[in-house]
């Protein structure tokens, strides 16, 4: 299930803890891994689970907590820049930096998660989705000055207070159920150091919360990465369009 909050405002998050520092200093293009972020798409094929020492197919739909948090076993934090052409379309890329009069959307995702191959109609491997549930926070950032690491969420930060980028800032969470999740989300119209201090202590607590009796979980697919010599914008489409079958 996905919840979405807009945070109309420049951009300031994320300035101490280990967990933060993941998120402020992580390599963009090193962290993506080539994978391109999608709005999540609910996944209902069926997953392969250990039950009673013999391997079962099971819909996700049908397994118990423990059984999806065993299929989730990854846990990472992934960080993608895509810039909007002139045109409106969105590329995704190493670059980092930003360039003067550039606009550019910055999509950072903790998730736990199950990466799985995705087959063509002939049976080939056709790429690759991370299935899973987490918080992706998107930044939509106009760039007034060339030099800023968009990679770094701390950079934007200190660039907006320079004046040197402008934008929106928007929280997603991503397949987790639970009253007490959306109790801690902050919806701050402002940045200051309270709400910065509520974003942080709602992320955290968000993270734990995926653990405790009463949350439940949704795997989604969250990311897509195509075969190499593939075309990734076929492949989204070949993903997005299985789902809705």
């Amino acid at each position: 299930m996905k919840k979405t909050f807009f945070i109309l405002t420049t951009m300031l998050i994320l300035t101490s803890c280990d967990s933060s520092k993941i998120l402020t200093q992580g390599k963009t293009y090193e962290n993506f891994r080539g994978f391109e972020p999608i709005d999540p798409i609910e996944y209902l094929e069926e997953v392969a689970i250990v039950e009673n020492g013999e391997i079962v197919f099971k819909y996700p739909l049908k397994l118990k907590k423990n059984e999806i948090l065993g299929f989730l076993a990854n846990e990472t934090v992934l960080v993608s820049v895509g810039q909007f052409s002139g045109e409106g379309k969105l590329g995704y890329g190493p670059a980092s930096f930003s360039i003067k009069g550039s606009s550019y959307k910055i999509t950072m995702d903790y998730m736990k998660f199950a990466t799985l191959r995705e087959k063509n109609n002939k049976g080939e491997i056709a790429g690759y989705k991370r299935v899973g549930v987490g918080l992706r926070i998107i930044a939509n950032v106009t760039a007034m000055e060339s030099g800023v690491n968009l990679g770094d969420l701390f950079a934007i930060g200190l660039a907006a207070k320079a004046n040197k980028v402008s934008g929106t800032l928007m929280l997603e969470i991503i397949g987790i159920k639970s009253k007490d999740v959306t109790a801690v989300l902050p919806l701050p119209s402002e940045i200051n150091q309270s709400t910065i201090q509520s974003a942080m202590q709602a992320m955290a607590t968000i993270k734990s919360k995926i653990y405790e009796d009463g949350t439940e979980l949704y795997p989604q697919v969250m990311a897509i990465k195509s075969e190499e010599g593939q075309d990734n914008k076929s492949f989204k489409s070949q993903v997005e369009t299985k789902s809705l079958k």
